[in-house]
């Protein structure tokens, strides 16, 4: 949440530092509202490509770990039927 809290300020002043209402002849017959409105919608659009940005980031490593855990898993599945098999050789049982 901090994240877009600092996301919106500096979004914010950004934004507001290119609004010069005297140089602005556009500027001065919108209303207060009118430019909260439309700073809303670049705030929520950039937020939007925010979210798309993690998404792919969250895509891309849990690919990453899939492979890694593919790689590992035929590995680690044979180790775990082994020690299984030893264990219930030792105790003179079947391991099916």
């Amino acid at each position: 949440m901090d994240l877009l809290n600092n996301n919106f300020i500096a979004f914010w002043h950004a934004t507001a530092r290119h609004i010069d209402r005297k140089t602005c002849v556009a500027c001065r017959n919108v209303s207060i509202i009118d430019n909260m409105i439309v700073m809303m919608e670049k705030y929520a659009n950039n937020l939007e490509d925010l979210v798309e940005e993690k998404t792919q980031q969250y895509l891309e490593e849990k690919k990453k770990a899939d492979i890694l855990l593919y790689s590992m898993m035929p590995v680690l599945v044979l180790r775990l039927f082994i020690f299984a098999l030893l264990q219930t050789r030792n105790m003179g049982q079947s391991p099916t």
